[in-house]
């Protein structure tokens, strides 16, 4: 998750960009699908260290979602403000 991260951090506003973080979307799901399987072997309640990574996992996977809605945003407004730019000339 943490290298998808560093890799996309490195790439230009794009396609690129979105495809990084729509895998650091899906290691931070995977993460926490493990961490619930860890939990259901176990079969208690989560707490402790355990607790605490489900907590780190749903919020990357959240922070990654929320960044890949806001880089889509971001290239449509560029779109559209080359579009009026371009209508312009």
């Amino acid at each position: 998750m943490a290298a998808n991260y560093r890799a996309a951090r490195r790439v230009q506003l794009g396609a690129d960009l979105i495809a990084k973080l729509k895998k650091v979307e899906e290691e931070a799901d995977e993460s926490m699908l493990w961490v619930e399987l860890l939990e259901a072997a176990a079969m208690s309640a989560p707490t402790g260290p355990a607790k605490e990574l489900h907590g780190l996992c749903n919020e990357a996977t959240a922070l990654a979602v929320a960044a890949v809605r806001t880089t889509r945003r971001r290239i449509r407004t560029r779109r559209a403000q080359h579009a009026k730019g371009a209508k312009r000339l």
